[in-house]
């Protein structure tokens, strides 16, 4: 039988958008992706994505992130927004920690920060309130908890 093909190209234009800035950062350079390191205290992880959108004028989809983060914790990520000026971010500051959401380490990059980039985690853990059972009170707490993570 007969049939249509039908595609679309996307312009090279769009797809590899590049700006220049020049200023804080210092000599003019060609960037399309804003750097930064995204700390949140409590706010569930596309909610946070979708406030540093909302805050830098920018799509939800044009945040990068190397992965997903517990909301009950404070955590720390590398992040990535296309085509973002450092001086929208930095002035984006202030709105975004009083929601919970810090952002620093601002810089440019050719490539975003992508899904599965980062090759693992890394995690300090607060214990508060740490009361000893019975069978280990002559040990000191570090040795309790020694003992404790090696048998895990």
């Amino acid at each position: 039988g007969t049939g249509i093909a039908v595609s679309k190209r996307l312009s090279r234009k769009r797809k590899h958008r590049r700006e220049s800035d020049s200023g804080a950062f210092g000599a003019s350079f060609t960037r399309s992706y804003l750097h930064l390191t995204l700390r949140k205290r409590g706010v569930e992880h596309f909610q946070a994505v979708r406030l540093l959108a909302r805050e830098l004028r920018a799509r939800p989809w044009a945040v990068g992130y190397a992965g997903t983060k517990d909301r009950l914790a404070v955590t720390v990520q590398a992040a990535s927004v296309d085509g973002c000026p450092a001086a929208r971010a930095i002035a984006a500051a202030p709105a975004l920690a009083a929601r919970g959401v810090d952002i620093g380490s601002l810089h440019y990059a050719r490539e975003p920060v992508a899904l599965g980039q980062h090759a693992g985690n890394r995690f300090e853990i607060t214990i508060r309130g740490l009361r000893l059972a019975g069978g280990v009170a002559g040990s000191a707490p570090d040795e309790a908890l020694e003992e404790g993570a090696t048998a895990l």
